[in-house]
C-alpha cells in the first residue's frame, strides 16, 4: 500500500483542480488557452508528485521534458513520455501569451488534455 504524505495529497488536490478546469474550459471554444494551460499543469504536477514521492528534488521548472528525464532516472519507463511531454510543454508558454495562443485549436486542446491524462495515469500506476 502506498503511503502518501499530506504534502503529496496537497499536490494531488491541486492537480485534480487543474484537470477539472481543463475539462470545463474545453466545453467553451473561447477558453482553449486555459484548457491547454491547465492540461499542462495537470501533467507537470503529477510528474513532480512522482519525483517527490521518491524523495528526489527538482529545480523550479515548467518544462515537462526536464521533469520526465528526472523521473526516468528513477524509472526508465518514463522515457516513453519524452515526445508527448515535449509537445505539452509548449502549451505552458503558448497558452500564456497572445502571439501563439490564437493559433490553439479545439483539436490541440483535446490532445493536450488527453496527453496530460495519460501522464497522470502513467504516474498513478507507478505509485501503487
Amino acid at each position: 500500500m502506498v503511503k502518501l504524505t499530506p504534502y503529496l495529497f496537497e499536490w494531488i488536490r491541486l492537480a485534480e483542480q487543474d484537470e477539472k478546469l481543463a475539462v470545463f474550459a474545453l466545453k467553451d471554444s473561447t477558453l482553449l488557452e486555459p484548457a491547454c494551460f491547465h492540461a499542462q499543469q495537470l501533467a507537470e504536477k503529477y510528474l513532480k508528485i512522482f519525483i517527490l514521492f521518491h524523495n528526489q528534488r527538482f529545480n523550479k521548472t515548467h518544462n515537462l521534458t526536464d521533469l520526465v528525464q528526472l523521473c526516468s532516472q528513477i524509472d526508465s519507463d518514463f522515457n516513453s513520455l519524452l515526445t508527448e511531454s515535449d509537445e505539452l510543454t509548449e502549451f505552458y508558454i503558448e497558452s500564456r501569451y497572445p502571439v501563439k495562443s490564437s493559433e490553439i485549436t479545439q483539436k490541440d486542446a483535446k490532445k493536450a488534455l488527453t496527453v496530460a491524462k495519460r501522464i497522470k495515469k502513467f504516474v498513478v500506476e507507478r505509485l501503487k
